[in-house]
């Protein structure tokens, strides 16, 4: 069983767990299933939050990989590519969030 982040689902109010896919909106923390099912009723492009799933699960795998690089170029690369995929989850996010 994994330990809970410091927030809580905007939508859900339920605890998110590191081990969960989320994302930050302005309301708040959101499971990701929640913010698609959220988007989809609001008539989002299913297509888009795809790839806003495969754009949280890259950082996820940046993250993983740079915890496992030796100190160095590759894990400064690592990093870098990391924070550069968090901000475009990020900019999907707010335009998908959007009403």
């Amino acid at each position: 069983m994994s330990a809970n982040s410091p927030w809580s689902c905007s939508y859900c109010q339920s605890a998110i767990s590191w081990d969960q896919l989320f994302t930050f909106t302005k309301a708040g923390a959101a499971h990701l299933d929640c913010f698609k099912k959220d988007a989809l009723g609001r008539g989002q492009n299913q297509a888009a939050l795809d790839l806003l799933e495969a754009e949280l699960k890259l950082l996820v795998a940046y993250k993983n990989a740079a915890k496992a690089a030796p100190e160095g170029e590759l894990k400064t690369l690592l990093e870098t590519n990391g924070k550069e995929t968090e901000k475009h989850a990020a900019v999907l996010t707010k335009h998908l969030a959007a009403a």
